[in-house]
């Protein structure tokens, strides 16, 4: 469950200097938010990316990593149930 308060998505670290670009979809894959060039492997996504989804809805996202040399690689698709309070 991600709670709406917090909403931070986290994953494994890739190498020293890896980069990660973010995709955050609703179930019917209309994107609700994303970042670029992220240094850390976490992003918060906007409160207000989430303000029409209910109680039990679903998000998707992805993370390609972009490593130092400039080689990239996707991660599987991870979901996530929103809880509201």
């Amino acid at each position: 469950m991600l709670s709406v308060r917090e909403a931070v998505l986290r994953w494994s670290a890739g190498p020293e200097g890896a980069r990660y670009d973010v995709r955050v979809t609703d179930t019917a894959l209309r994107a609700i938010a994303g970042a670029a060039a992220l240094s850390e492997p976490e992003y918060q996504v906007p409160l207000e990316s989430l303000a029409d989804l209910a109680d039990g809805d679903r998000i998707l996202w992805q993370v390609e990593t972009v490593l130092p040399d400039g080689s990239r690689s996707t991660s599987e698709t991870f979901s996530a149930r929103i809880r509201r309070p």
